[in-house]
């Protein structure tokens, strides 16, 4: 069962808080577009990691609900995690519940794989990798079409991440 992709975000932003490592907006888009790419390509079912689509914007993958939930960042290191709600106690006091990490072993499996791998490749650098030719994003931009497909990153993803198992 696929889970919120803030909740993927919520993970890596903890991970980011941990390790000293400061993470935009951009790093974080393209940090879930290679975890929701591991996770297909780790399964046989065309399941996604989390429900939200992915669409092809000039800069990359990008999930439009996450990148709002944190544009107000620009360019500068994320300095909150996702909030799923706010609301005032009788007090007046406001209260923010945050999206929960994702629990299950295999999700922190994966996630924990992809924040090795990429936790310390820039923002640029992992945008340049969803560019490379004939990938998702680079099919669907050229068509100008909006979505990026599960069944086609899974396609193009099994072979490179199960031939980097296997070295």
């Amino acid at each position: 069962m696929a889970i919120s992709v803030f909740s993927v975000a919520n993970y890596f932003i903890k991970k980011s808080e941990e390790d000293s490592i400061s993470i935009t907006n951009m790093k974080l888009q393209k940090l879930v577009y290679f975890a929701n790419a591991f996770y297909l390509a780790m399964k046989e079912e065309c399941e996604p990691l989390f429900r939200e689509r992915i669409q092809a914007w000039k800069w990359g993958p990008v999930v439009e609900d996450l990148y709002h939930e944190f544009k107000e960042f620009g360019g500068s290191g994320i300095q909150r995690p996702a909030v799923r709600k706010l609301y005032l106690t009788e007090e007046s006091d406001l209260i923010s519940e945050y999206y929960p990490i994702p629990e299950d072993e295999f999700s922190i499996s994966v996630l924990d794989i992809i924040w090795t791998i990429f936790k310390d490749v820039s923002a640029s650098d992992l945008s340049n990798m969803t560019h490379v030719e004939g990938s998702p994003w680079d099919i669907v931009f050229k068509k100008g079409e909006k979505y990026i497909d599960s069944e086609l990153i899974q396609k193009f993803y099994t072979p490179i991440f199960n031939g980097a198992i296997e070295n």
